[in-house]
């Protein structure tokens, strides 16, 4: 008999790929960095993303030169609201234009989440 856990791990790897293509991945930004327009009613549950939802998002960006930090420190969607100012420097070298960048994309995502998810990242 064969052992049937190599198909059950292919079918859990297919459900991932298949999970991140399904999620919404938003271009808040074009490539001159002005703010992309976006449907009002456009809600993102960015909580929920895994470390290759934020990879893509930082990608679709224009952020690529934070992909590396990002995958090394395995930065998923609850990480990614709540970095600090400081994490994101760090994030990002000491650079300030990608982290003041990024600061802008945290925000927009904290606009495009329902109220009940923002208040939960809120910065107080």
């Amino acid at each position: 008999d064969p052992d049937p856990e190599p198909e059950v791990q292919e079918e859990e790897e297919d459900v991932e790929e298949e999970s991140l293509v399904q999620t919404h991945i938003p271009r808040l930004v074009d490539v001159a960095g002005n703010k992309a327009s976006i449907p009002r009613d456009t809600v993102l549950d960015v909580p929920s993303w895994s470390v290759g939802h934020v990879i893509r998002f930082l990608e679709v960006n224009e952020c690529t030169n934070l992909v590396p930090a990002f995958k090394e420190k395995a930065i998923n969607g609850e990480q990614l609201m709540n970095l600090t100012k400081q994490e994101i420097m760090s994030l990002s070298q000491n650079k300030i234009g990608p982290c003041l960048k990024f600061e802008n994309l945290q925000n927009l995502l904290k606009k495009m989440m329902t109220s009940m998810q923002a208040r939960q990242y809120a910065r107080t």
